[in-house]
């Protein structure tokens, strides 16, 4: 499957479940012009979800994998074990490409509290700060 036929399989069905993005379509053409730059990557775990990813200067000196979408889907979540699968494989990946750190939830303002509660134990950080404007 081409990679923008993947980008639009799971935008859809993050979008039909959670209703994440104002509009799907324009997070597609984002993800695109990613792409275009050969920037996206992603990866999937056994069809259970999606990592997407960026790899990309963290403005400091070196380099990040910057996680731009990460999706389980229902009947897999719970198990933490699968969740650090994929946290390991990006991990992994970070590693293998000399990126110093790596950059979850950052996107979408992810706020499920059992999920960074895990992330903390495995030694995430809390490192932006937002404030929203309204409109």
């Amino acid at each position: 499957m081409s990679l923008a036929k993947v980008i639009e399989y799971w935008v859809n069905i993050i979008q039909q479940e959670l209703g994440s993005f104002t509009d799907p379509k324009r997070v597609e053409e984002l993800m695109l012009l990613f792409d275009k730059g050969d920037q996206l990557r992603y990866f999937e775990i056994e069809d259970t979800g999606v990592f997407a990813y960026l790899i990309t200067d963290d403005f400091k000196g070196g380099k990040c994998l910057s996680e731009i979408i990460f999706y389980i889907r229902p009947e897999h979540r719970g198990a933490v074990k699968l969740v650090k699968k994929y946290i390991n494989k990006a991990e992994q990946i970070a590693l293998e490409n000399g990126c110093n750190c790596v950059k979850i939830g950052a996107n979408i303002g992810f706020k499920d509290s059992s999920l960074i509660k895990l992330l903390r134990r495995w030694g995430y950080e809390y490192d932006t700060v937002s404030k929203p404007l309204g409109g």
